[in-house]
């Protein structure tokens, strides 16, 4: 909720009275975001007179200062002393940040024969809906929205609900979603970045690089974007270019283990094996115990013949997480350390989980070779033939 639509929400609930001096001070008060003493005159005015509007005011502070819990007190104050749709409509939205979405549907559901305020309310209602994971009902409500709403509120209901479908895996369908968005506000930022992450998922990398750079022009120290902009030049090869990004990041956030982590990538995929190395260290002191961090520094090991280490890193992955990725880089492992029948064993349970076999027995009947069992290695070889 942006500060001049809640503003104006509120002056709807409190000027059915002519305006007064108490409103205009708070306004400015609000507007130069000095809470702390537009609040304290709340509580002094309190003091002399528990009036609807102060309780509003007092909400509404509480609100911008994220303490969800005293905005709640006062809106629940105000309303006890005069029901105003525009009041419910602050308690559903309360209610949402501190996660209670059984309350803040209630209220929301509350305001919904209110033409001012009913596209917002059937907005929140979605967004508790998409919060509980349930997406078909958010895509409902939200499609109800969009028949009524206009300008910015059509445009941030068209973003929930490209969200909505790729949550659902629909990703045509989200990328519609954001195109719209664009077409009818084409700087908006959410937007651009939701497309670019529906864009990611689709494998459309150039396309998604786009959209990322775009938005650093105006958000320039976004470390989000950086990172995801430098995995999308780093997934389409580009990764000179993507470690001038991570370099980026890490000048603004030396500690980001998620930029760290993308460096090594970078710096392992162009070879430089004992830098990469760093990396993954140095991620591992601020992202603990990751998958994917133990999973690219054994691949290192590998490179730099380091089978052993690189098996330790993988088992322990393993012993969390029986990935087939995992399973046939520990086989790579066992083969050069020259453990067949261990290899073997890796194999045969990959030959269980993985549709092209064709590689899983040949590579079982090299290991059957290697330990003298030629019987064995002819019946996987022939097999490997006619997978």
């Amino acid at each position: 909720m942006k500060k001049k639509e809640a503003l104006y929400i509120l002056s709807k609930a409190i000027n059915r009275r002519l305006p007064s001096i108490t409103y205009l001070y708070l306004s400015i008060l609000f507007g130069a975001n000095m809470y702390d003493a537009a609040l304290d005159y709340v509580r002094r005015k309190l003091l002399q007179n528990p009036a609807f509007d102060l309780f509003c005011w007092g909400g509404l502070i509480c609100y911008f200062k994220n303490d969800f819990n005293a905005a709640l007190h006062y809106f629940e104050k105000a309303i006890s002393l005069e029901e105003a749709a525009e009041i419910r409509y602050f308690l559903g939205q309360t209610y949402l940040e501190l996660l209670e979405f059984d309350k803040a549907e209630e209220n929301y559901a509350a305001v919904l024969d209110n033409p001012d305020l009913r596209v917002k309310a059937i907005y929140g209602l979605a967004f508790c809906k998409s919060s509980k994971s349930q997406y078909r009902e958010a895509l409902e409500l939200l499609d109800r929205a969009l028949h009524e709403a206009e300008g910015a509120d059509y445009v941030k209901i068209q973003n929930k609900k490209g969200l909505c479908w790729m949550e659902l895996g629909h990703l045509e369908e989200a990328k519609e979603c954001f195109y719209d968005c664009l077409k009818r506000a084409p700087e908006d930022n959410n937007a651009k970045l939701n497309l670019a992450l529906v864009l990611t998922k689709s494998g459309e990398y150039e396309k998604a690089v786009e959209l990322y750079k775009s938005s650093l022009l105006r958000y320039p120290h976004d470390i989000t974007t950086i990172n995801n902009l430098a995995l999308c030049l780093a997934a389409s090869g580009h990764f000179d270019e993507a470690l001038k990004y991570c370099d980026r990041g890490l000048e603004i956030d030396p500690l980001n283990g998620d930029l760290l982590i993308n460096k090594g990538y970078c710096l392992y995929k162009k070879g430089n094996y004992k830098k990469a190395i760093e990396c993954f260290r140095e991620a591992e002191k601020f992202v603990k115990d990751d998958i994917e961090v133990k999973n690219n520094l054994a691949l290192c090991f590998m490179a730099v013949d380091k089978y052993k280490e690189a098996l330790e890193l993988l088992e322990d992955v393993l012993q969390r997480e029986r990935r087939n990725d995992i399973l046939i880089n520990k086989a790579y492992c066992l083969i050069k350390m020259g453990q067949y029948r261990e290899a073997a064993d890796c194999y045969k349970e990959l030959e269980t989980k993985m549709e092209n076999k064709a590689e899983i027995y040949t590579m079982l009947g090299i290991c059957f070779e290697k330990m003298g069992e030629t019987e064995k290695a002819v019946e996987y070889y022939n097999k490997a033939l006619i997978a």
